[in-house]
């Protein structure tokens, strides 16, 4: 890595809301959808897409739902 270039930093509980919002929408899921296939309340999804903190663990499971 050069001088120049910024390390990579985690995105805020907001900036990830967002990103798994918008990442929910390019596939036309409900957050209900999402919920199921990732293997999480619908709620926990709410929580995310509101930036609220939640676990790593659910974090990791939306990200490999959508990918």
């Amino acid at each position: 890595m050069d001088a120049t270039t910024n390390p990579p930093r985690l995105l805020t509980p907001e900036e990830l809301g967002a990103v798994i919002k918008a990442f929910r929408d390019v596939r036309k899921w409900s957050q209900e959808q999402l919920a199921e296939v990732a293997g999480l309340s619908s709620r926990t999804v709410q929580r995310v897409e509101n930036g609220k903190p939640v676990a790593a663990k659910a974090r990791q499971r939306l990200t490999f739902s959508l990918n």
